[in-house]
């Protein structure tokens, strides 16, 4: 299947009316909400860059950042990167984000930031541990109230992921993680339990398995979920604890934010 995949920069009118529709594809977006072509072609002629997954020819997923900085030195923000549903789960996402990153480390950038949503464990694994980016930063309901088929009805709490491109990513070993203490876990009936986050390096916040059945089954205990992991996400980054990785604890246990806590704001992983 790779070798039938191929990425390149969008630049034209046509490939940017392809794009818009492809992100109403993977969000389930009105056309009010996507982002325009105009939009598409003001960012990529200041510095953004818009890249296309093409399958058989076929635009299947796109890539779009924008030209910012941090700290005084230049990123690139990644609005969206998405595949259609279709052709998810066969790596195009991965080469999307890290196409991005050849381009970036090209023209001497050498970070990216963008939003997720915390409790999205694909998102979370995928960003993480698989990227190697870390999270710092807690925003609540960041874009408001969302009306789209993946975030309607819940508030729309993100956090910044930081993809620091030639730096290696943070790994643990099963033993090391399996001794960790939680800061958020689960009880017999999977509503979540907070834990004090003491003064430990290394802790544990866990998220439900099966968000999409807790939306359409349970959206109380999907919302005590949500205020949950706000609640230990954004103490856990005042007091200097990053997102270093995200883990599997076992088969019989979900997955987890492996926190770890920097000696100073400025150490580094």
């Amino acid at each position: 299947m790779s070798a039938r995949i191929r990425y390149a920069e969008l630049n034209t009118t046509e490939e940017f009316e392809l794009a818009t529709d492809v992100e109403i594809g993977v969000w389930g977006l009105s056309p009010r909400d996507a982002v325009p072509p105009n939009l598409f072609r003001a960012a990529t002629h200041n510095g953004g860059v818009l890249i296309g997954a093409y399958l058989d020819e076929v635009l299947v997923g796109i890539a779009f950042a924008l030209a910012a900085h941090r700290d005084e030195h230049p990123i690139l923000w990644s609005h969206m990167a998405g595949v259609l549903p279709q052709y998810q789960g066969q790596g195009i996402g991965e080469g999307l984000k890290y196409a991005q990153r050849s381009w970036a480390i090209s023209r001497g950038i050498h970070e990216i930031r963008w939003t997720f949503d915390p409790l999205q464990r694909g998102n979370a694994n995928f960003n993480l541990a698989r990227l190697g980016a870390i999270a710092d930063t807690y925003f609540i309901n960041h874009y408001g109230t969302m009306t789209d088929s993946i975030n309607a009805g819940m508030p729309s709490d993100r956090i910044e992921a930081c993809w620091r491109l030639l730096e290696s990513p943070f790994s643990a070993s099963e033993g090391f993680i399996a001794s960790l203490p939680y800061a958020l876990t689960h009880d017999d009936e999977s509503r979540p339990v907070i834990r004090s986050i003491g003064e430990q390096e290394f802790t544990l916040a866990e998220i439900p398995a099966d968000l999409r059945t807790l939306r359409i089954e349970n959206p109380t205990l999907l919302l005590e979920w949500r205020m949950a992991l706000r609640q230990v996400l954004s103490e856990a980054f005042a007091l200097g604890y990053i997102a270093a990785t995200f883990v599997r604890i076992s088969q019989t246990r979900c997955e987890a934010y492996l926190l770890k806590r920097l000696l100073t704001p400025d150490s580094s992983l």
